[in-house]
């Protein structure tokens, strides 16, 4: 475990965390980290927790995290660069244990994913913050699935809600009805 958050660490990630093979949990939120993210962070099988939030990092997600499949927690929101993380939004359709995802204030611009984590366990607690990222289109029916969800979708371009969801009472806490 690796906790470097709220310090004043800046430039590019390192490439040795990517050959950390044993990392479970990397926390470096809120410092002034710049550069992409680095695909080899997809060799990091065991990593649990990629916490990344309130940097500067631009550039796109790699498509190498969709396969972690011992990630539990995921969180980028907030990169104060002038670009953000950019599109596309991986659907993390095979990610069985992903239950926390922040990506609220980047530039993921585009349709909501009809097979965002579809493999997820539905019976688990699921946090999703998709906040202004710019979303458009419906949102999929596949989260009607969840039992317990947290989803915050203020402020994207979503044009659509199926009725169905208003039936999930365990959803935001009982808020949902």
């Amino acid at each position: 475990i690796v906790y470097l958050n709220f310090n004043q660490f800046s430039g590019t990630l390192p490439e040795i965390i990517g050959q950390m093979t044993n990392l479970e949990e990397f926390w470096a939120y809120n410092n002034d980290l710049t550069g992409t993210i680095q695909e080899q962070l997809g060799s990091l099988t065991y990593l649990m927790v990629l916490a990344l939030d309130e940097n500067k990092l631009p550039g796109y997600i790699p498509t190498a995290l969709e396969q972690l499949n011992s990630l539990a927690q995921l969180n980028l929101s907030g990169q104060q660069s002038r670009k953000h993380i950019q599109e596309p939004l991986l659907s993390f359709s095979s990610n069985l244990n992903l239950i926390n995802v922040s990506f609220g204030g980047n530039n993921l611009e585009g349709p909501c994913l009809p097979d965002f984590l579809q493999d997820t366990d539905h019976n688990m607690d699921i946090k999703f913050d998709l906040s202004f990222i710019m979303l458009t289109g419906s949102v999929p029916l596949t989260l009607d699935a969840f039992t317990k969800l947290d989803i915050n979708l203020t402020g994207n371009n979503i044009n659509k809600l199926d009725d169905t969801f208003c039936d999930n009472g365990k959803w935001m806490a009982g808020a949902v009805k």
